[in-house]
């Protein structure tokens, strides 16, 4: 294994929107994030197993971004199962020409872990490894937004069959530590410019105001949604679904934002597409707990203003809640903007 000069630091959480630094929720979850620290790495005879497991000369490694918790916690016994399995019982696809990209964990293919935390550390290896060929389970053909990215960014890339191992000579991955997903600044910075440069997008003054609505996802609405669509849409809102915009209509809708209204969930990733000092406003469940601080972390390292409104979650407190607002304090806010 080698390692590239291509590297950056782990560092402490971004300057953050400091007027929430009266809620010690946001107090303590500022004091124990970092931004992690990321190196391009190089890997020699390296096995991906159908379940994606990665064997390095028969050796776990564990490269996962999300889950490395779950990986180290696997016994020596179920870790040469794993192995043996994959090696000898399941054929293995070769793969000896030229060096393969890799980064992957089991939520890939979420919008916000893709677009946040996986495309941009494939950008960091292209930039290191410039003819790389990026390696994705076979299933990604039906994530256009993914592979969509990777035509936009002029990135190669091999959809491998899931039923089979594959081996590989030389394979370039990042090493993550601490192991999680959090935004690394410098990498999402490079990348979004590299986009909005392959679109040609031109100077344009953030001016539109929109809403996403996830009332056709299968979880976390706003359930009394239809009681504060015409408040919205008396305020200058555009009610969106992200999931019926190509990733191209959305990299330029959000350039063109001035104001984002949204519940937690992942069309919000396309908040790094706005331009700095725009403002994003986040549905949040009264359980602060219950949907973690990724937007307000990420809002923090794009410059933009964040604010959140509260809402009633069920008895679930769970990150995929459904929530209701208080119609006459949502007005009353939206009347504020």
């Amino acid at each position: 294994m080698s390692r590239s000069l291509q590297s950056f630091s782990k560092q402490g959480i971004y300057t953050p929107n400091q007027r929430f630094f009266n809620d010690e929720f946001f107090v303590k979850d500022f004091e124990s994030a970092l931004v992690p620290e990321v190196q391009v790495i190089e890997l020699n005879g390296v096995l991906i197993t159908p379940d994606n497991l990665v064997f390095v000369n028969g050796r776990l490694a564990v490269l996962s971004i999300n889950f490395s918790n779950e990986l180290n916690a696997m016994s020596g016994l179920a870790k040469v199962k794993s192995f043996i399995k994959a090696r000898f019982l399941k054929k293995v696809v070769n793969h000896n020409q030229g060096v393969f990209l890799y980064a992957y964990d089991m939520w890939s293919a979420s919008y916000y872990h893709w677009l946040c935390e996986v495309l941009p550390r494939l950008w960091m290896l292209k930039s290191v490894h410039h003819d790389g060929l990026v390696i994705l389970p076979d299933y990604f053909s039906k994530y256009k937004f993914a592979l969509d990215a990777l035509d936009i960014l002029g990135m190669k890339y091999l959809l491998t069959e899931r039923q089979h191992s594959h081996q590989f000579k030389r394979l370039a991955a990042v090493d993550t530590e601490p192991k999680w997903g959090n935004a690394v600044p410098a990498i999402i910075d490079s990348m979004v410019k590299a986009i909005k440069i392959a679109l040609q997008l031109p100077k344009i003054k953030p001016h539109r105001k929109v809403y996403i609505s996830r009332a056709k996802a299968p979880s976390r609405k706003v359930s009394n949604e239809a009681e504060v669509l015409p408040h919205l849409k008396s305020a200058g809102f555009e009610i969106i679904f992200a999931e019926e915009l190509s990733f191209t209509e959305q990299v330029k809708l959000f350039n063109e934002t001035s104001v984002l209204l949204a519940i937690h969930g992942g069309g919000m990733a396309n908040i790094v597409f706005m331009q700095p000092f725009t403002k994003v406003l986040e549905i949040r469940a009264a359980n602060k707990a219950a949907n973690p601080l990724c937007y307000w972390r990420l809002a923090n390292i794009l410059n933009l203003e964040w604010e959140y409104f509260s809402a009633q979650e069920s008895l679930d407190n769970s990150n995929f809640d459904d929530v209701t607002l208080d119609k006459d304090k949502f007005v009353k806010a939206l009347n504020c903007l």
